[in-house]
């Protein structure tokens, strides 16, 4: 009975392993085709999150340069709008070779309205001007500055126009700072010119307040790359060129194409764009760490891989659950073989249905009846010689090559 009991649980081991293939290759294939389609929706998705950042930096660096614009025009406006007040033109053209402007009656309330301007707008870190006859530069204090009109890089250029001059150092001041000179009319020719210097802090500060995520930044670079608006303001006055920076932004500097770009800068993987100023010359520059720039296709990636093996997790419990149910009947079924197999015709095969599994049960129940009467028959014909009795005939009518004859025939 004990080797009987360990063949069966041997015989049940093996019937269960058509429901774990049948599980394992549903799971698989599952798998298989999910990963596939993560990979192609994660292509997908990553194009379209790398467009919208693409934009995103677009937007943000055309948003930089317009308050650039915004500040340069602002005291462009203000230096034109000075160059037209009555005192500045009446002081330079009342100049003479013997007499400097500050011996003309309108130099006090010319350096009045200097002060004044200065106190309504902090960005302005001084106020220069000068006559073309004397040829020397006033301050807003009313000194006069040991340095020839003529001899200035912006001389030139301001006498046919308002002109912006490239950043520099301011001497007095330390600062990094440019200048806006503009002429001074007699009415008909240029008779001076007012200069306004201005510092960039503001730019940066401004520019500061427009940075984004966790290392996105504005950077405001001159014609020579010259940093001239950063959040950290030691970078101020560096050339940005001159940093540890490979990759496809230094030609994007000299040659802005207003594309996105891939570089390194310190051994960092950056992307970036650079556009230049409507005017020429100065340039902004949006950049972001590689990783915060693919840091929400990779977060969008991993939930959807996440999803689809929970999703395969699920339906691979729904599949053992409906595999195992379906294949119930084939083990009730094998079970009766089996007691089949030893002899046992006793046995209740219950199980009904109109599939091919129900068929199998109603085929064996069928067998069941043909092999007890056969049973039953050769029972009933070996008893009968032991009553004295040898010719039989058969009583039913058994399926197959089962034959009535006589004991003696």
């Amino acid at each position: 009975e004990q080797r009987v009991n360990v063949k069966k649980a041997k015989l049940r081991k093996k019937s269960k392993r058509l429901a774990t293939t049948l599980v394992l290759f549903s799971i698989a294939t599952l798998l298989i085709l999910n990963l596939v389609s993560a990979v192609c929706i994660g292509t997908l998705t990553s194009s379209g999150m790398n467009q919208k950042q693409d934009a995103f930096l677009q937007q943000t660096t055309l948003s930089g340069k317009r308050q650039v614009e915004q500040f340069i025009e602002q005291y462009i406006g203000i230096t034109e709008t000075l160059a037209q007040s009555t005192q500045l033109q009446h002081a330079v053209t009342g100049t003479a070779q013997d007499r400097p402007i500050s011996g003309t009656p309108e130099f006090s309330e010319a350096l009045v309205l200097l002060h004044r301007t200065m106190e309504e707008y902090p960005d302005i870190l001084g106020v220069g001007f000068g006559s073309l006859t004397e040829d020397y530069i006033y301050n807003q204090e009313g000194t006069r500055l040991n340095v020839l009109l003529s001899e200035r890089p912006y001389f030139q250029n301001a006498k046919e126009g308002t002109y912006v001059t490239q950043p520099y150092i301011d001497s007095a001041t330390d600062e990094m700072c440019v200048s806006v000179a503009t002429p001074l009319s007699d009415g008909t020719a240029t008779a001076g010119l007012l200069i306004l210097d201005l510092k960039l802090t503001q730019v940066s500060d401004f520019l500061k307040g427009m940075d984004f995520g966790e290392s996105g930044r504005i950077v405001l670079l001159s014609e020579n790359n010259t940093i001239l608006g950063h959040e950290n303001h030691d970078m101020i006055g560096k050339n940005f060129s001159e940093l540890d920076i490979q990759g496809e932004l230094l030609e994007q500097l000299e040659e802005p194409t207003n594309e996105i770009v891939n570089y390194k800068l310190d051994g960092e993987p950056c992307v970036g764009i650079v556009q230049e100023l409507s005017g020429g010359g100065w340039k902004v520059l949006s950049s972001m760490s590689k990783a915060e720039y693919n840091a929400q296709t990779t977060k969008t990636t991993v939930s959807l891989v996440l999803l689809l093996l929970g999703s395969t997790a699920i339906v691979a419990i729904l599949l053992w659950i409906i595999i195992v149910k379906r294949l119930r009947p084939i083990s009730q079924l094998n079970d009766a073989l089996r007691e089949m197999s030893m002899g046992n015709l006793h046995i209740a095969v219950t199980h009904n249905g109109a599939d091919e599994v129900g068929e199998m049960a109603e085929s064996m129940r069928e067998c069941i009846r043909n092999l007890s009467g056969y049973v039953n028959e050769i029972d009933r014909v070996m008893g009968c010689p032991c009553a004295g009795g040898f010719d039989h005939p058969n009583r039913r009518g058994l399926p197959g090559r089962f034959h009535a004859h006589s004991a003696f025939h």
